[in-house]
């Protein structure tokens, strides 16, 4: 498939929740002409509405990034924006019931095509005012899902890299059962939604299998395992800058060694987009021995032939004996 140069250029980070992501971003966001911004695919309801925190530490509205790149990309204040209009406008274009014409555009209405044409272009705006603020080449989005990521592809001037992040079905579905505090958002005390390892098992195959359905849409496609992450940093990263056209990567020391980390403006994610400072990059296996027996039989089950097409062991024992 040949593309044509397009002006903003953004590296999206796709995958299944719990595998890393926010890890990866951050070591992207760290390299010299990148820009991490988080997640962006509800912007709208989460940052403009109800004003969670930026990964500065500060509401989004009173953010000085964020407010920039508002007035540049909008002309207005953040708390000026039309953000309920527009949030509905990003359900009707990649709400869930929309997937089946995002991946498959012949089932796209002229009506559809037109109102998706002009949200990507839409959202186009605001990527190119925060590569321009920050005198940036590559503007990094951690958002997973694949459906935004095919509505940015939509954008006549978005230039999009995939870089698929998988992680072992098992760890996934532990990490959903975990409680987890959500301190982006302060007006009360709220935590991270739970999952069946059912659901985390059905999500992490459809994740998976839509993110690589579609690689001719990006203009790179990249896979990037987040056990391989942790083990070799600059390896792995070296690996997606090769996919950008060719840069060089060295962020850290290796598995078990410290990186520092800057603050960055992220607009949501996991709470690891706070940590500012040194930060230990090491392997979450906490599932290999704390997973109960059954659930890590019933997920490896159900997501066997795409734990095969990721090379990872089908037997849980052998997993956890190598603990990934």
């Amino acid at each position: 498939m040949t593309r044509t140069a397009r002006t903003t250029k953004v590296l999206y980070i796709g995958g299944y929740s719990r595998s890393g992501s926010t890890l990866l971003l951050r070591l992207l966001g760290e390299l010299r002409g990148f820009v991490a911004v988080g997640e962006l695919f509800d912007v709208w309801e989460r940052s403009y509405i109800q004003d969670q925190l930026c990964g500065c530490g500060l509401g989004f509205r009173e953010c000085d990034f964020w407010i920039q790149v508002t007035a540049k990309a909008f002309g207005c204040k953040p708390g000026e924006m039309p953000a309920g209009q527009l949030n509905q406008t990003r359900s009707r274009v990649q709400g869930h019931s929309r997937i089946p014409a995002l991946w498959l555009p012949r089932l796209r209405s002229p009506r559809y095509q037109r109102e998706l044409t002009g949200y990507a272009a839409l959202l186009e705006r605001m990527y190119a005012a925060a590569l321009n603020l920050t005198d940036s080449d590559v503007v990094v989005d951690s958002s997973k899902v694949p459906q935004y990521a095919w509505v940015l592809a939509e954008a006549e001037d978005i230039e999009l890299h995939m870089v698929h992040l998988v992680r072992d079905s098992r760890a996934t579905a532990f990490s959903w059962q975990r409680q987890r505090l959500r301190p982006e958002i302060t007006s009360s005390r709220t935590y991270m939604d739970r999952h069946s390892i059912v659901r985390s098992a059905a999500e992490w195959n459809a994740f998976n299998y839509l993110l690589r359905s579609r690689r001719n849409a990006y203009a790179s496609y990249t896979v990037v395992k987040y056990e391989d992450l942790v083990a070799d940093p600059d390896g792995e990263l070296q690996r997606v800058l090769d996919a950008l056209g060719g840069r060089t990567a060295s962020v850290s020391q290796g598995n078990d060694k410290p990186v520092s980390l800057k603050l960055s403006h992220t607009a949501a994610g996991n709470p690891g987009r706070f940590e500012i400072g040194e930060v230990t990059i090491s392997l979450d296996s906490e599932w290999a021995h704390a997973m109960p027996g059954a659930s890590r039989l019933a997920v490896t089950a159900l997501t066997a032939p795409s734990l095969a097409r990721y090379h990872y062991p089908l037997l849980p024992s052998q997993a956890a004996k190598i603990g990934v």
